[in-house]
């Protein structure tokens, strides 16, 4: 049963070693290796492995439902060089697919407010130099 559907073993199986799972899945199956590290609540390991394999979808995911305010912050320090590619798949993805119940904790709608000013502010145009004249030398 395991070999026809790893992924439903992973989430239900409660007799593994997340850690030791995830690190075997990692470079045979990053996908698995989420779901190992996502059952047993490995979150270092899961925000190391969303950034080396650019899942940043799955970990945006996972962070929307999550709701850990230390997870969010270590996530979206602005010296985390994965930042801008998960706060495109937070607004873009997972604040629209949450199937958290509302009325939302009151630190959600902040954050709501913190990634879309990010990605707005990160999107607004540069001036363009187009038009100016190239100096001779």
């Amino acid at each position: 049963m395991s070999h026809n559907n790893p992924d439903r073993f992973l989430r239900e199986n409660p007799f593994y070693d997340s850690i030791a799972v995830g690190q075997y899945c990692e470079k045979r199956n990053p996908n698995l290796a989420f779901v190992a590290y996502e059952r047993g609540g490995c979150d270092e390991d899961l925000i190391r492995l969303c950034h080396e394999n650019s899942l940043y979808k799955l970990e945006a995911k996972y962070l929307v439902k999550r709701r850990d305010p230390d997870l969010w912050a270590k996530v979206l320090n602005p010296e985390n060089e994965h930042r801008r590619p998960l706060i495109d798949q937070v607004v873009q993805t997972a604040l629209n697919e949450s199937q958290q119940p509302r009325p939302l904790p009151a630190r959600e709608p902040l954050l709501r407010q913190h990634c879309r000013r990010s990605v707005l502010r990160e999107a607004q145009p540069q001036p363009c130099l187009c038009g100016l004249r190239a100096r001779r030398l």
